[in-house]
């Protein structure tokens, strides 16, 4: 299940596959994920393997020297979208 609790001006949401994300209302957003999800994550949040060399792991494969680069990798357009450039 999905647990939403709204503490002072954030929001924070548990899944019950080991992932919580909070939100402190402003800017900040955390994302933690149980131990049982070593090795097994990809994505924004990069591997949770505890080696920063991969950190900024695009969907290719490939590390980005920018973390701009990184985040763009990730961007999932919508439908009908073109890609420009």
């Amino acid at each position: 299940g999905i647990s939403v609790a709204w503490p002072g001006d954030g929001v924070a949401v548990a899944s019950g596959l080991g992932v919580r994300v909070t939100s402190d209302g402003h800017q900040a957003v955390t994302v933690t994920v149980d131990a049982e999800l070593w090795g097994s994550t990809q994505g924004l949040c990069g591997p949770y393997n505890d080696d920063p060399t991969d950190d900024l792991l695009q969907p290719t494969g490939d590390v980005a020297a920018f973390a701009a680069s990184f985040g763009n990798s990730w961007k999932i357009l919508a439908a009908g979208s073109e890609v420009l450039g």
